[in-house]
């Protein structure tokens, strides 16, 4: 076992101790753990190949193989591991700045770093005020999350390593949060840096699966809730974003970095909604088409259903899915298109009387009714009146006028 003391300063608010020390620069790097590269950007764009209907064909079948299955699996081993680093990715020119700073004279770093201790690391508070942190030697986790001050974190370690005799002893203030589970430490690094600079919707789906919830009592039913639906949405978006065989595939934003045509939020916000509407009101006009797959775990199918429908609005409009360019000037690679795609994706489940029952011809032959006007335009913005007017043009161009009663 490995093993720290550290002198502290115990604060009490409310019901929750933590507590101020200092830690000398050179022991940063083994107590605090740093960001992970996201392993979204080195995929490079391939083309899917579908130049007919029978290859559509064809690729549906296959989304019944153990390929595609493989592939599903892959995208959701490596999501929502409570070890995944949290923080927002590294600006290396930030943590330069931060480090170039520290070179002044008079410079000094007073805000304290945010430390999370991980749930396995043994922590206890002895009576003269030391904090002994105990952690498993073989493990190749540090014991602390870095809930604020990622950057300032990098900086010192910088500088250490480039002047270890200035600044191996310099000592960095920080705070020491324990036994708090994991939901409770995404919470406040939500809340903290979404009122300081705010991080992407992407990213918190990324790696926490939901937006703060300010109100303590509905956190931990939220993250078991509407929480675990983003978090499944995720993987879903994950897999056409890596899947051979989907049309998005090299085209998300993960964590709304990067390159991409459509981000990661747009993509999980409205699908989720099918999934589990908000709150039953009188005007609702959605249903939970999709809850199945959510409730039954069911990743595979919602991926398929989902690359399906993708396809079949590929074959429709194939012009548009050739390169990222032409993708991103049209409906479908805006973040108001996606709202359009998935609502209609809503009422094509609903015509054709459930989700076993959508084939790729229906999508494709009633996208191809769809005006070229209405793709090639798409409206600015991302106001919901705006989606709610694009997606009205599709359903009568589909449906004939009578859309609604239909």
């Amino acid at each position: 076992m490995k093993t720290i003391s550290l002198k502290v300063l115990t604060v009490k608010q409310k019901d929750v101790s933590f507590y101020l020390s200092t830690v000398h620069a050179k022991d940063l790097a083994e107590l605090c753990s740093g960001l992970r590269a996201s392993p979204y950007r080195e995929v490079s764009l391939n083309e899917i190949g579908i130049q007919n209907l029978e290859d559509a064909q064809k690729l549906v079948r296959s989304l019944e193989d153990s390929a595609f299955v493989k592939e599903v699996i892959a995208a959701q081993a490596s999501s929502y591991d409570e070890e995944e680093p949290y923080q927002r990715i590294l600006d290396k020119g930030r943590v330069r700045d931060i480090a170039r700073y520290l070179l002044e004279e008079d410079s000094i770093l007073p805000n304290s770093i945010i430390l999370a201790a991980r749930e396995e690391v043994k922590v206890k508070l002895k009576q003269d005020s030391t904090l002994v942190i105990e952690w498993d030697a073989e493990s190749e986790q540090q014991p602390f999350s870095i809930i604020d001050g990622q950057h300032r974190v990098e900086g010192v370690n910088l500088l250490v390593e480039e002047r270890p005799q200035e600044y191996r002893d310099f000592q960095v203030a920080v705070t020491v949060l324990v036994d708090l589970p994991f939901y409770v430490q995404a919470e406040l690094f939500s809340v903290i840096n979404g009122r300081q600079k705010p991080v992407s919707r992407s990213r918190i789906y990324d790696l926490l699966g939901y937006m703060p919830i300010s109100d303590p009592d509905t956190r931990r039913h939220a993250y078991l809730g509407e929480m675990a639906v983003n978090r499944f949405c995720h993987h879903a978006v994950k897999v056409l974003n890596t899947s051979s065989k989907s049309p998005l595939r090299s085209r998300i934003k993960m964590r709304g970095t990067g390159e991409g045509v459509v981000t990661q939020a747009a993509l999980v916000d409205h699908l989720a909604a099918y999934l589990m509407p908000k709150k039953e009101r009188k005007d609702m006009r959605y249903l939970p088409v999709l809850y199945s797959y959510f409730k039954e775990n069911d990743m595979v199918g919602l991926a398929r259903l989902l690359v399906m429908y993708l396809v079949g609005i590929n074959l429709a409009w194939p012009n548009f899915w050739k390169t990222n360019e032409a993708l991103s000037q049209c409906l479908f690679g805006k973040t108001n298109g996606i709202a359009v795609m998935f609502a209609v994706l809503h009422d094509l489940i609903v015509e054709s009387g459930g989700v076993e029952s959508l084939e790729i011809d229906l999508v494709r032959e009633k996208w191809k009714k769809v005006p070229t006007g209405v793709i090639e335009s798409p409206p600015p913005g991302g106001s919901k009146g705006y989606q709610a007017e694009v997606t009205a043009k599709v359903l009568r161009a589909m449906f004939t006028n009578n859309y609604d009663q239909h």
